[in-house]
């Protein structure tokens, strides 16, 4: 489910990217290819991923580039540059940073986002909205959270230590909390 969810909004990204760096030419042909460049940091994006929107998408070359070292200093300096930037960013967390530089990117309000507002939960959807209301990145996930614990340690404290009775004992942020009082 979740990898399905990535995959259409990777598909989504494209689609309103493709359609926000459409030149309005009469004469450009449906059939043209497209090449995009995306810049993404290691273990960012999976590559199977990318192949199956190139496959989704047959007229768009995804030029996928990863970018090692500091992939912030490095897109904070291209836009200040004012030239060199790939046509789609893999962001993080750190999106907010990029707000002083929304000028810089499409609203993609005005390239369709508004249609799949309703699939995404609202704060992760408000983190790509900068304070001027223009949506400058779609949420690729909600960054999931995994418990690794020690068995002996929670039957000592008197919890659940199989993996199915944890799960079903800590469904909520509060029965985690909860189980650390113990």
């Amino acid at each position: 489910m979740v990898k399905l969810r990535i995959r259409l909004t990777l598909l989504m990204l494209v689609v309103l990217v493709v359609s926000g760096c459409s030149s309005g030419d009469s004469n450009e042909s449906p059939n043209e290819m497209k090449t995009l460049t995306l810049w993404y940091w290691n273990r960012a994006l999976d590559e199977n991923l990318i192949q199956s929107v190139q496959k989704q998408f047959p007229n768009i070359r995804i030029n996928a580039q990863k970018i090692g070292g500091d992939f912030k200093s490095k897109l904070k300096t291209t836009l200040a540059a004012g030239t060199g930037g790939p046509d789609i960013i893999a962001m993080n967390d750190w999106v907010a940073e990029m707000f002083p530089n929304s000028d810089r990117f499409y609203d993609l309000y005005e390239l369709g986002a508004k249609e799949i507002e309703p699939d995404f939960l609202d704060w992760k959807w408000q983190l790509g909205v900068a304070p001027d209301g223009k949506m400058i990145a779609l949420p690729i996930d909600t960054g999931p959270t995994a418990l690794f614990y020690r068995a002996d340690l929670f039957q000592q404290a008197g919890l659940p230590s199989e993996p199915d009775e944890v799960h079903a004992a800590m469904v909520t942020w509060e029965d985690y909390f909860a189980a650390g009082k113990l």
